[in-house]
């Protein structure tokens, strides 16, 4: 069934020498027929809504302005050196659908396998059927992108966490669909997203992350390789789930609660020896095991303030764990001091007590980057860690 196609935020024309599955045959893709280049350019039209419009060709507005055949065709001209996009272009640019000539590029998602079987399991099908005789447990056909959702979304997420970079959280690789249907403001970032990306003369993944897909795909093909059979372990599912939740939109206190879970189950054990100050002990271990391995990482860092941020992250991180409301609000004002913010700005120049952990969460953001890559290469050496 293809009435319901995973999208990515990305356009790409994909031959099948690029096609590289993964995790048990998930891969990236074109839409191939009829049916499904249809239904991906009724998606992007209906994103295109009036908020975020962009005109689809020149002769409706003139000179001057922005259209999504002006994007399509800079993309083209600026490519010349790619052979993917020039063949793609030679076959297609006659397409007089603009919308239909970017459905035909756009990076899909799609794996045949059913990831997981307790998923499927939860599933159910209603079939309507005139003539109750005819019905039979064939005819119910099961959508495996549907079923695979959840889990796709998870590994990509994970990727995309990953492989984002200082200034930014995560940035997202899907357009989010759960239960098919397509999130309502993904409009905002798709067509903003769309004239970087397309507009973008260097091709330059420095200059703008993950610039065009075939740069972001070896990427994540580099960490496919690195994760190896991990991608099915329980430890590895459990950490995509966590990082899933974490949503640049989201509640602070909440995206600070995962990522520091993150790294306590990475690198902290619980003291067995009842004789210990339990949470005092897990403290020590979370900031100074963090602290080196920051610093094996990077031998530039700061140690003493690095050391002082993150006191200062644990200590919320109770805080908003026991309730301890009162304490909360004088720990972000330590944060806030820490981090330098101004509350004489006004505007976007102003910032709150509250800003302060939107700054925390940014550090701590690269902080299990660093941790999680360690994980992946040598995940002895953390378990050694952890156990010390």
């Amino acid at each position: 069934m293809n009435n319901y196609l995973i999208l990515t935020y990305y356009a790409y024309p994909l031959e099948k020498k690029d096609i590289k599955p993964f995790f048990n045959g998930i891969y990236f893709d074109n839409p191939r027929t009829k049916e499904e280049i249809q239904y991906v350019a009724n998606v992007l039209k209906k994103l295109n809504r009036e908020e975020v419009r962009l005109p689809e060709e020149q002769n409706q507005v003139g000179e001057g302005y922005i259209t999504l055949r002006m994007l399509v065709d800079t993309f083209f001209s600026n490519n010349l050196h790619d052979e993917n996009i020039q063949r793609f272009a030679l076959k297609n640019s006659k397409e007089k659908n603009i919308y239909k000539l970017l459905a035909k590029m756009w990076v899909i998602v799609r794996c045949e396998n059913i990831l997981d079987e307790d998923i499927l399991k939860g599933f159910f099908c209603i079939k309507i059927n005139t003539d109750l005789e005819d019905v039979q447990d064939t005819d119910v056909t099961i959508n495996q992108n549907l079923v695979n959702y959840e889990v796709i979304a998870q590994y990509l997420k994970f990727f995309s966490f990953l492989l984002s970079n200082e200034s930014s959280m995560f940035v997202p690789l899907l357009i989010e669909s759960k239960y098919g249907l397509i999130e309502r403001d993904a409009g905002f970032r798709l067509f903003p997203l769309l004239m970087t990306i397309f507009t973008n003369t260097t091709n330059n993944p420095k200059d703008i992350p993950y610039c065009t897909f075939n740069h972001f795909q070896s990427k994540i093909i580099d960490l496919v390789s690195l994760i190896g059979d991990k991608y099915n372990t329980y430890k590895f599912k459990h950490l995509c789930r966590i990082i899933d939740n974490i949503d640049y939109n989201n509640d602070n206190n909440l995206n600070l609660l995962s990522l520091i879970s993150i790294i306590e189950m990475l690198i902290t054990h619980n003291p067995a020896n009842s004789k210990f100050n339990v949470e005092e002990s897990i403290t020590r271990q979370f900031i100074h095991k963090t602290v080196f391995l920051l610093y094996e990482n990077d031998h530039k860092i700061d140690v003493k303030k690095t050391t002082e941020e993150l006191k200062l992250a644990y200590k919320l991180r109770s805080e908003i764990t026991h309730g301890d409301f009162e304490s909360i609000k004088k720990t972000l004002q330590k944060l806030y001091d820490f981090y330098g913010l101004s509350k004489d700005g006004k505007g976007i120049d102003y910032d709150s007590l509250d800003s302060s952990v939107d700054s925390l969460n940014h550090n701590m953001c690269e902080y299990v980057r660093i941790i999680l890559k360690i994980y992946l290469k040598d995940e002895i050496k953390l378990d050694i860690i952890k156990n010390v």
